[in-house]
């Protein structure tokens, strides 16, 4: 089933819900959210009792917002070392992983019966590792043209913007991707433990999406006979190259998945201290689809003198699609401290964990779609009303 079905069923038994007889409107109503209501004190002074506690929950609307710093594991087979700027042969170590950014937060409200809900957003922009060769052109330096006059080279293959002079920089990808995830969870807060800490089961809907790029170029030369020049050839050999080959390879796996998750969360406050801790478990079904772009820019020129410009561009391209899925299963584990700055207000720092056991697709080709991926790292943010 695709996920826009899923959407859809999910849309139907929403307004199902919603729109069903007044009198059951009455009995179950899940989603008669409070009305917000503060003093706007957001500053006042934090109380801490004589015995140095604080009420064991909180109701209403609360949230949050942290910074993400996550290593991203490498997916398996990955090659590296280019030798030559020609593609890499070198198998690479997948238990390696890449840093990059992320970003959290979280929304949700507990009413006076201690249910409540609660939306996350979870997202990671990276890592973004590649391998970069800088090779110049044939032609290292192009004068602009004249603009009143009728430019002598074809537009846009003129000094790169980034080294000021004509360079191709030459990829080969390690660790690219990126990952987003939203979830809605049902949650019940249990009465207070006898040490004052408190449990809350979860549990809720969440769809997560991860793609991975991958990046393979090539760069070549050839005489006017169309004989390829080897990188290492003498400097002889390179003088008689009058065209040159950009070739790439670039391919992205995307993987959206859609499913169910049941978890815990345990809170214990002490003084201006909150330490809390959450723990999930999740089961997806992965909807994959893998693309395929195969670039080759070959440029032509009439001689070598520093200022000789190209006489042709020819650009060919190739596209291929696949899709298939697969089914996911993983978990989450969270660990935080808190700071009661205010009465509302919390600076916390922590530890995430997520991992996805089977199932995700990283790979170069659409079989590799059931390859695992580890996520951890530090977080720090703050709270509110939490």
């Amino acid at each position: 089933m695709s996920v826009t079905k899923y959407c859809c069923f999910l849309a139907i038994v929403a307004v199902m819900l919603l729109g069903g007889p007044r009198a059951d409107a009455q009995l179950f109503k899940p989603f008669a959210f409070p009305p917000v209501t503060s003093d706007f004190q957001f500053f006042a002074p934090y109380d801490i009792d004589t015995f140095g506690g604080r009420p064991a929950y909180r109701t209403g609307w609360y949230g949050s917002y942290d910074r993400l710093y996550i290593n991203v594991s490498r997916p398996d087979n990955q090659l590296v070392g280019r030798v030559g700027n020609r593609p890499p042969e070198e198998l690479a170590s997948n238990r390696l992983g890449d840093f990059a950014w992320g970003t959290q937060m979280e929304v949700g409200y507990v009413d006076e019966d201690r249910k409540g809900w609660a939306f996350r957003y979870f997202r990671v922009g990276g890592p973004n590792v590649n391998e970069n060769d800088v090779v110049e052109r044939l032609t290292r330096f192009t004068t602009p043209p004249d603009p009143d006059e009728d430019p002598a080279s074809p537009p846009g293959d003129q000094n790169s913007q980034e080294f000021l002079y004509r360079a191709y920089k030459v990829q080969n990808s390690i660790n690219t991707a990126k990952l987003s995830s939203i979830e809605l969870n049902r949650t019940w807060l249990w009465k207070p433990l006898h040490n004052g800490g408190t449990l809350e089961p979860f549990a809720g809907l969440r769809y997560v999406q991860f793609t991975h790029f991958s990046r393979r170029q090539d760069y070549r030369r050839f005489d006017n006979a169309g004989v390829e020049i080897p990188p290492g050839a003498s400097q002889a050999d390179q003088d008689t190259a009058e065209s040159e080959l950009l070739s790439s390879d670039d391919r992205a796996f995307i993987n959206e998945m859609l499913g169910g998750q049941l978890g815990i969360r345990w809170t214990k406050p002490y003084r201006r201290w909150n330490f809390y801790g959450d723990t999930r478990f999740f089961a997806f079904q992965n909807f994959q689809n893998w693309e395929q772009r195969l670039t080759e820019t070959r440029t032509y020129y009439g001689g070598q003198a520093i200022d000789d410009i190209p006489t042709a561009i020819r650009s060919q391209r190739e596209t291929a699609a696949a899709s298939t899925n697969e089914f996911v299963w993983g978990g989450e584990a969270r660990l935080n401290a808190a700071l009661q700055v205010t009465r509302d207000f919390a600076l916390r720092v922590g530890f995430d964990m997520v991992y996805f056991g089977q199932g995700v697709g990283r790979g170069m080709t659409v079989d590799d779609n059931s390859e695992d991926l580890l996520l951890f790292g530090v977080n720090f943010g703050a709270t509110l009303n939490r």
